[in-house]
Protein backbone atom coordinates (compact mmCIF):
# COMPACT_ATOMS: atom_id res chain seq x y z
CA UNK A 1 0.00 0.00 0.00
CA UNK A 2 2.80 2.41 0.95
CA UNK A 3 4.74 1.53 -2.20
CA UNK A 4 1.64 2.13 -4.32
CA UNK A 5 1.13 5.54 -2.68
CA UNK A 6 4.77 6.47 -3.32
CA UNK A 7 4.44 5.46 -6.98
CA UNK A 8 1.27 7.53 -7.38
CA UNK A 9 2.92 10.50 -5.70
CA UNK A 10 5.99 10.16 -7.94
CA UNK A 11 3.72 10.00 -10.99
CA UNK A 12 1.93 13.19 -9.91
CA UNK A 13 5.26 14.96 -9.36
CA UNK A 14 6.39 13.89 -12.83
CA UNK A 15 3.21 15.28 -14.38
CA UNK A 16 3.67 18.55 -12.50
CA UNK A 17 7.24 18.81 -13.77
CA UNK A 18 6.07 18.15 -17.34
CA UNK A 19 3.46 20.91 -17.06
CA UNK A 20 6.09 23.33 -15.74
CA UNK A 21 8.34 22.39 -18.66
CA UNK A 22 5.39 23.13 -20.97
CA UNK A 23 5.10 26.61 -19.42
CA UNK A 24 8.80 27.20 -20.06
CA UNK A 25 8.33 26.22 -23.69
CA UNK A 26 5.23 28.42 -24.06
CA UNK A 27 7.29 31.40 -22.91
CA UNK A 28 10.07 30.44 -25.32
CA UNK A 29 7.85 29.79 -28.34
CA UNK A 30 5.96 33.08 -28.06
CA UNK A 31 2.62 31.70 -29.25
CA UNK A 32 0.62 28.85 -30.76
CA UNK A 33 -0.11 29.95 -34.35
CA UNK A 34 2.49 28.53 -36.77
CA UNK A 35 2.34 30.93 -39.75
CA UNK A 36 5.29 29.24 -41.53
CA UNK A 37 6.21 32.69 -42.77
CA UNK A 38 9.93 33.56 -43.09
CA UNK A 39 11.09 32.06 -39.75
CA UNK A 40 10.36 28.36 -40.31
CA UNK A 41 12.07 27.21 -37.08
CA UNK A 42 9.96 29.61 -35.02
CA UNK A 43 6.80 28.28 -36.67
CA UNK A 44 7.79 24.70 -35.85
CA UNK A 45 8.33 25.77 -32.24
CA UNK A 46 4.84 27.26 -32.14
CA UNK A 47 3.37 24.09 -33.63
CA UNK A 48 5.06 22.07 -30.88
CA UNK A 49 3.76 24.54 -28.29
CA UNK A 50 0.23 24.09 -29.68
CA UNK A 51 0.53 20.31 -29.31
CA UNK A 52 1.76 20.79 -25.74
CA UNK A 53 -1.16 23.12 -25.05
CA UNK A 54 -3.69 20.56 -26.26
CA UNK A 55 -2.04 17.66 -24.44
CA UNK A 56 -1.45 19.63 -21.24
CA UNK A 57 -4.99 20.97 -21.33
CA UNK A 58 -6.22 17.43 -20.73
CA UNK A 59 -4.30 17.36 -17.45
CA UNK A 60 -5.21 20.81 -16.20
CA UNK A 61 -8.38 21.83 -14.37
CA UNK A 62 -8.96 25.55 -14.14
CA UNK A 63 -10.96 27.63 -11.68
CA UNK A 64 -14.16 29.22 -13.02
CA UNK A 65 -12.97 32.66 -11.90
CA UNK A 66 -9.72 32.16 -13.80
CA UNK A 67 -11.59 31.15 -16.95
CA UNK A 68 -13.74 34.26 -16.70
CA UNK A 69 -10.78 36.60 -16.30
CA UNK A 70 -8.74 34.94 -19.04
CA UNK A 71 -11.82 34.82 -21.29
CA UNK A 72 -12.40 38.57 -20.91
CA UNK A 73 -8.69 39.20 -21.55
CA UNK A 74 -8.76 37.11 -24.75
CA UNK A 75 -12.00 38.65 -26.08
CA UNK A 76 -10.86 42.22 -25.42
CA UNK A 77 -7.39 41.58 -26.79
CA UNK A 78 -8.65 39.93 -29.99
CA UNK A 79 -11.36 42.58 -30.49
CA UNK A 80 -8.96 45.52 -30.25
CA UNK A 81 -6.27 43.71 -32.25
CA UNK A 82 -8.66 42.91 -35.11
CA UNK A 83 -9.85 46.52 -35.22
CA UNK A 84 -6.24 47.62 -35.58
CA UNK A 85 -5.38 44.81 -38.01
CA UNK A 86 -7.94 46.12 -40.51
CA UNK A 87 -5.36 48.84 -41.24
CA UNK A 88 -2.33 46.54 -41.14
CA UNK A 89 -0.01 46.29 -44.13
CA UNK A 90 1.78 43.29 -42.58
CA UNK A 91 -1.05 41.02 -41.52
CA UNK A 92 1.13 37.99 -40.70
CA UNK A 93 3.35 40.05 -38.40
CA UNK A 94 0.23 41.52 -36.76
CA UNK A 95 -1.06 37.98 -36.13
CA UNK A 96 2.28 37.07 -34.52
CA UNK A 97 1.96 40.01 -32.15
CA UNK A 98 -1.63 39.05 -31.29
CA UNK A 99 -0.55 35.45 -30.78
CA UNK A 100 2.29 36.33 -28.41
CA UNK A 101 0.64 39.11 -26.40
CA UNK A 102 -2.85 37.58 -26.04
CA UNK A 103 -3.04 33.87 -26.83
CA UNK A 104 0.34 32.89 -25.38
CA UNK A 105 -0.39 34.92 -22.27
CA UNK A 106 -3.70 33.09 -21.83
CA UNK A 107 -2.02 29.68 -22.14
CA UNK A 108 0.68 30.57 -19.63
CA UNK A 109 -1.85 31.93 -17.12
CA UNK A 110 -4.15 28.90 -17.31
CA UNK A 111 -1.30 26.47 -16.69
CA UNK A 112 0.41 28.55 -14.00
CA UNK A 113 -2.79 29.22 -12.08
CA UNK A 114 -3.42 25.48 -11.93
CA UNK A 115 0.17 24.75 -10.89
CA UNK A 116 0.18 27.48 -8.22
CA UNK A 117 -3.01 26.15 -6.66
CA UNK A 118 -1.82 22.54 -6.79
CA UNK A 119 1.77 22.72 -5.54
CA UNK A 120 2.25 26.32 -4.41
CA UNK A 121 4.09 29.17 -6.07
CA UNK A 122 7.40 28.58 -4.32
CA UNK A 123 7.43 24.91 -5.38
CA UNK A 124 6.76 26.04 -8.93
CA UNK A 125 9.70 28.45 -8.74
CA UNK A 126 12.00 25.72 -7.42
CA UNK A 127 11.07 23.35 -10.25
CA UNK A 128 11.12 26.07 -12.89
CA UNK A 129 14.65 27.02 -11.82
CA UNK A 130 15.76 23.40 -12.16
CA UNK A 131 14.35 23.24 -15.69
CA UNK A 132 15.99 26.58 -16.51
CA UNK A 133 19.30 25.28 -15.18
CA UNK A 134 19.07 22.21 -17.42
CA UNK A 135 18.34 24.47 -20.41
CA UNK A 136 21.29 26.68 -19.39
CA UNK A 137 23.64 23.67 -19.35
CA UNK A 138 22.39 22.58 -22.80
CA UNK A 139 22.85 26.16 -23.99
CA UNK A 140 26.46 26.17 -22.78
CA UNK A 141 27.23 23.01 -24.78
CA UNK A 142 25.44 24.45 -27.82
CA UNK A 143 27.36 27.73 -27.62
CA UNK A 144 30.70 25.98 -27.08
CA UNK A 145 30.16 24.22 -30.39
CA UNK A 146 28.83 27.17 -32.41
CA UNK A 147 30.35 30.23 -30.72
CA UNK A 148 30.46 30.74 -26.97
CA UNK A 149 30.97 34.53 -26.96
CA UNK A 150 29.35 35.17 -30.35
CA UNK A 151 26.10 36.93 -29.59
CA UNK A 152 24.74 36.33 -33.10
CA UNK A 153 24.69 32.59 -32.35
CA UNK A 154 21.38 31.62 -30.73
CA UNK A 155 21.29 30.77 -27.05
CA UNK A 156 20.05 27.28 -27.89
CA UNK A 157 16.24 27.73 -27.88
CA UNK A 158 16.23 31.52 -28.12
CA UNK A 159 18.07 34.65 -29.00
CA UNK A 160 19.87 36.59 -26.26
CA UNK A 161 16.85 38.76 -25.34
CA UNK A 162 14.37 36.05 -24.30
CA UNK A 163 17.16 33.98 -22.76
CA UNK A 164 18.38 36.93 -20.67
CA UNK A 165 14.83 37.71 -19.51
CA UNK A 166 14.25 34.14 -18.37
CA UNK A 167 17.62 34.01 -16.63
CA UNK A 168 16.82 37.33 -14.91
CA UNK A 169 13.49 35.94 -13.70
CA UNK A 170 15.23 32.81 -12.41
CA UNK A 171 17.88 34.90 -10.61
CA UNK A 172 15.16 36.97 -8.94
CA UNK A 173 13.15 33.89 -7.94
CA UNK A 174 16.29 32.14 -6.64
CA UNK A 175 17.08 35.10 -4.41
CA UNK A 176 13.45 35.11 -3.22
CA UNK A 177 13.70 31.43 -2.31
CA UNK A 178 17.10 31.85 -0.67
CA UNK A 179 15.91 34.77 1.45
CA UNK A 180 12.85 32.80 2.54
CA UNK A 181 14.29 29.31 3.09
CA UNK A 182 18.07 29.93 3.30
CA UNK A 183 18.83 27.00 1.02
CA UNK A 184 22.45 26.97 -0.12
CA UNK A 185 21.47 25.65 -3.56
CA UNK A 186 19.15 28.65 -4.07
CA UNK A 187 22.06 30.98 -3.36
CA UNK A 188 24.19 29.04 -5.86
CA UNK A 189 21.40 29.15 -8.44
CA UNK A 190 21.20 32.92 -7.94
CA UNK A 191 24.89 33.35 -8.77
CA UNK A 192 24.70 31.00 -11.77
CA UNK A 193 21.69 32.78 -13.27
CA UNK A 194 23.28 36.20 -12.70
CA UNK A 195 26.38 35.05 -14.62
CA UNK A 196 24.08 33.79 -17.37
CA UNK A 197 22.47 37.24 -17.67
CA UNK A 198 25.91 38.85 -17.99
CA UNK A 199 26.85 36.23 -20.56
CA UNK A 200 24.11 37.48 -22.90
CA UNK A 201 25.48 41.05 -22.71
CA UNK A 202 21.87 42.25 -22.78
CA UNK A 203 21.89 45.79 -21.41
CA UNK A 204 18.11 46.00 -20.98
CA UNK A 205 17.96 42.80 -18.96
CA UNK A 206 20.84 43.92 -16.73
CA UNK A 207 19.22 47.26 -15.99
CA UNK A 208 15.79 45.69 -15.45
CA UNK A 209 17.13 43.01 -13.13
CA UNK A 210 19.24 45.47 -11.14
CA UNK A 211 16.31 47.82 -10.48
CA UNK A 212 13.81 45.06 -9.64
CA UNK A 213 16.37 43.33 -7.41
CA UNK A 214 17.06 46.56 -5.52
CA UNK A 215 13.31 47.10 -5.13
CA UNK A 216 12.89 43.58 -3.75
CA UNK A 217 15.77 44.02 -1.29
CA UNK A 218 14.42 47.32 -0.01
CA UNK A 219 10.94 46.03 0.73
CA UNK A 220 11.48 42.34 1.54
CA UNK A 221 12.60 42.79 5.15
CA UNK A 222 11.11 45.93 6.68
CA UNK A 223 13.08 45.86 9.90
CA UNK A 224 16.35 45.64 7.96
CA UNK A 225 15.47 48.22 5.33
CA UNK A 226 18.00 50.78 6.56
CA UNK A 227 20.76 48.17 6.48
CA UNK A 228 19.72 47.02 3.01
CA UNK A 229 19.57 50.61 1.78
CA UNK A 230 23.08 51.19 3.07
CA UNK A 231 24.31 47.93 1.51
CA UNK A 232 22.75 48.67 -1.88
CA UNK A 233 24.09 52.24 -1.83
CA UNK A 234 27.57 50.95 -1.02
CA UNK A 235 27.43 48.30 -3.76
CA UNK A 236 26.10 50.88 -6.23
CA UNK A 237 29.01 53.17 -5.37
CA UNK A 238 31.49 50.33 -5.91
CA UNK A 239 29.82 49.47 -9.22
CA UNK A 240 30.06 53.10 -10.29
CA UNK A 241 33.78 53.17 -9.52
CA UNK A 242 34.31 49.96 -11.47
CA UNK A 243 32.39 51.34 -14.43
CA UNK A 244 34.20 54.67 -14.28
CA UNK A 245 37.79 53.53 -13.82
CA UNK A 246 37.83 50.08 -15.41
CA UNK A 247 35.91 50.82 -18.60
CA UNK A 248 39.03 50.15 -20.68
CA UNK A 249 38.98 46.47 -19.67
CA UNK A 250 35.79 45.87 -21.63
CA UNK A 251 35.82 48.91 -23.92
CA UNK A 252 35.09 46.95 -27.09
CA UNK A 253 32.37 44.73 -25.61
CA UNK A 254 28.66 45.53 -25.21
CA UNK A 255 29.40 46.20 -21.55
CA UNK A 256 31.42 49.16 -22.72
CA UNK A 257 28.17 50.83 -23.78
CA UNK A 258 26.72 50.30 -20.30
CA UNK A 259 29.80 51.85 -18.74
CA UNK A 260 29.76 54.81 -21.13
CA UNK A 261 26.05 55.28 -20.39
CA UNK A 262 26.84 55.70 -16.67
CA UNK A 263 29.88 57.87 -17.28
CA UNK A 264 28.14 60.03 -19.88
CA UNK A 265 30.81 59.30 -22.48
CA UNK A 266 28.75 57.90 -25.35
CA UNK A 267 30.42 57.80 -28.74
CA UNK A 268 29.76 56.67 -32.29
CA UNK A 269 30.21 53.01 -31.38
CA UNK A 270 26.99 53.17 -29.36
CA UNK A 271 24.90 54.21 -32.36
CA UNK A 272 24.22 50.54 -33.12
CA UNK A 273 22.71 50.06 -29.69
CA UNK A 274 21.79 53.01 -27.49
CA UNK A 275 21.75 55.64 -30.23
CA UNK A 276 19.54 53.69 -32.63
CA UNK A 277 17.09 52.91 -29.84
CA UNK A 278 16.70 56.62 -29.17
CA UNK A 279 15.88 57.13 -32.85
CA UNK A 280 13.46 54.20 -32.92
CA UNK A 281 11.59 55.38 -29.84
CA UNK A 282 11.57 58.95 -31.09
CA UNK A 283 10.05 57.78 -34.38
CA UNK A 284 7.39 55.83 -32.43
CA UNK A 285 6.47 58.96 -30.49
CA UNK A 286 6.24 60.97 -33.72
CA UNK A 287 3.94 58.34 -35.21
CA UNK A 288 1.78 58.46 -32.08
CA UNK A 289 1.46 62.25 -32.15
CA UNK A 290 0.55 62.08 -35.83
CA UNK A 291 -2.07 59.35 -35.18
CA UNK A 292 -3.01 59.73 -31.49
CA UNK A 293 -6.49 58.19 -31.53
CA UNK A 294 -6.33 55.02 -33.61
CA UNK A 295 -2.60 54.64 -34.23
CA UNK A 296 -1.00 53.54 -37.49
CA UNK A 297 -2.25 49.95 -37.38
CA UNK A 298 -0.93 46.80 -35.72
CA UNK A 299 2.36 45.67 -37.26
CA UNK A 300 2.85 48.81 -39.36
CA UNK A 301 5.78 50.35 -37.49
CA UNK A 302 8.88 50.61 -39.65
CA UNK A 303 12.08 52.64 -39.43
CA UNK A 304 14.77 51.69 -41.94
CA UNK A 305 15.23 47.93 -41.47
CA UNK A 306 13.57 47.89 -38.04
CA UNK A 307 9.96 46.76 -37.58
CA UNK A 308 9.47 47.65 -33.92
CA UNK A 309 10.77 50.50 -31.72
CA UNK A 310 12.38 48.28 -29.05
CA UNK A 311 9.88 49.63 -26.53
CA UNK A 312 6.71 47.57 -26.26
CA UNK A 313 4.74 50.28 -24.49
CA UNK A 314 5.49 52.99 -27.06
CA UNK A 315 4.77 50.43 -29.75
CA UNK A 316 1.20 50.00 -28.51
CA UNK A 317 0.63 53.75 -28.42
CA UNK A 318 2.08 54.20 -31.92
CA UNK A 319 0.32 51.27 -33.60
CA UNK A 320 -2.97 51.08 -31.65
CA UNK A 321 -3.50 54.60 -30.34
CA UNK A 322 -3.99 56.36 -27.03
CA UNK A 323 -6.93 54.31 -25.73
CA UNK A 324 -5.29 50.89 -26.15
CA UNK A 325 -1.91 52.14 -24.94
CA UNK A 326 -3.50 53.71 -21.86
CA UNK A 327 -5.61 50.61 -21.21
CA UNK A 328 -2.49 48.44 -21.23
CA UNK A 329 -0.65 50.87 -18.96
CA UNK A 330 -3.53 51.06 -16.45
CA UNK A 331 -3.92 47.27 -16.48
CA UNK A 332 -0.23 46.76 -15.64
CA UNK A 333 -0.31 49.51 -13.00
CA UNK A 334 -3.41 47.99 -11.38
CA UNK A 335 -1.81 44.55 -11.34
CA UNK A 336 1.35 45.99 -9.81
CA UNK A 337 -0.51 47.46 -6.84
CA UNK A 338 -2.69 44.35 -6.37
CA UNK A 339 0.23 41.91 -6.39
CA UNK A 340 2.47 40.82 -3.53
CA UNK A 341 6.11 41.94 -3.38
CA UNK A 342 7.59 39.14 -5.49
CA UNK A 343 5.06 39.59 -8.29
CA UNK A 344 5.57 43.36 -8.10
CA UNK A 345 9.26 42.80 -8.77
CA UNK A 346 8.58 40.37 -11.61
CA UNK A 347 6.19 42.82 -13.25
CA UNK A 348 8.75 45.59 -12.78
CA UNK A 349 11.46 43.37 -14.28
CA UNK A 350 9.54 42.73 -17.50
CA UNK A 351 8.10 46.23 -17.83
CA UNK A 352 11.60 47.76 -17.66
CA UNK A 353 13.13 45.07 -19.89
CA UNK A 354 10.30 45.64 -22.38
CA UNK A 355 11.24 49.31 -22.52
CA UNK A 356 14.56 48.39 -24.17
CA UNK A 357 13.88 45.33 -26.32
CA UNK A 358 11.27 43.16 -27.98
CA UNK A 359 8.10 43.81 -29.92
CA UNK A 360 4.50 43.62 -28.66
CA UNK A 361 4.50 39.81 -28.69
CA UNK A 362 6.96 39.96 -25.77
CA UNK A 363 4.19 41.47 -23.65
CA UNK A 364 3.38 37.87 -22.75
CA UNK A 365 6.02 38.17 -20.03
CA UNK A 366 4.43 41.21 -18.37
CA UNK A 367 0.78 40.34 -19.02
CA UNK A 368 1.06 36.77 -17.70
CA UNK A 369 2.33 37.80 -14.28
CA UNK A 370 0.05 40.83 -14.19
CA UNK A 371 -3.03 38.61 -14.60
CA UNK A 372 -1.70 36.09 -12.09
CA UNK A 373 -1.04 38.89 -9.61
CA UNK A 374 -4.63 40.12 -9.95
CA UNK A 375 -6.18 36.64 -9.88
CA UNK A 376 -4.34 35.35 -6.89
CA UNK A 377 -3.70 38.38 -4.68
CA UNK A 378 -5.72 36.62 -1.95
CA UNK A 379 -4.13 33.22 -2.55
CA UNK A 380 -0.49 34.01 -1.73
CA UNK A 381 -0.54 32.51 1.76
CA UNK A 382 -2.20 29.33 0.45
CA UNK A 383 0.39 28.91 -2.31
CA UNK A 384 3.30 29.12 0.07
CA UNK A 385 2.01 26.63 2.63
Amino acid sequence: MKKKFQMENKSKNTIDLILIAFVYFFIVSGGFIPTFHEDFEKSLGKLLALIMLIFGGMLVSVRINTLKVVGVFILCGIFFAILSMTRSNYIVYAIEKLDGAILCTAGIVLFLDYIFIKIGRDNFLKNFNIIALVILILTIFYKIHFGFFTRDVRFFLNGPIVFSWIMSFCALSSFHLWLKYRGNHDGLFFLVFIIAVFWTESKGALVAFSLSFIFYCLFSVKEKRIFLLFLISFLSFIAFLLLKYFTVEFEESRFGAIARLFTGNLDSRDEGSIGIREELMGHAMDLFFDNPFIGIGLGNYQFDEFFYPHNQHLELFAEMGFFIGSLSFCFILYAFFKSDLFFKCVIMLFVIAGSFSGDASYLRFTYSFAILGILNCKQISKWNN
